[in-house]
């Protein structure tokens, strides 16, 4: 799970990897992974009809300690676009689990 720093106006954006991916983020490759989603109310229905919901896009660029960007898309007013967050991938911003 990484919990990226992107702000106030970007809480909670965070995402659930599976253990392939993670695998290869740590290995240090470049990968690009597409969230499930976010709305300014946090929890429920995530909908792209939703005035406030964006896409959210991370790009991670050689690992741990290396480069990483959340671009945060929004479908209904591409305007709206922004990086959240560009930085470094930092050992308190992720969590890992064991997989079951």
């Amino acid at each position: 799970m990484i919990y990226s720093d992107c702000g106030y106006e970007w809480m909670n954006v965070q995402i659930k990897l599976d253990p392939t991916t993670w695998a290869k983020i740590k290995s240090g490759q470049h990968v690009k992974v597409k969230g499930n989603g976010w709305t300014l109310e946090g929890g429920g229905v995530k909908s792209p009809d939703d005035e406030f919901f964006h896409w959210d896009h991370r790009e991670f660029k050689g690992g741990l300690g290396k480069p990483m960007t959340v671009f945060m898309e929004c479908p209904k007013d591409p305007e709206m676009s922004e990086y959240a967050y560009e930085g470094i991938l930092r050992r308190d911003e992720f969590e890992e689990f064991e997989a079951w």
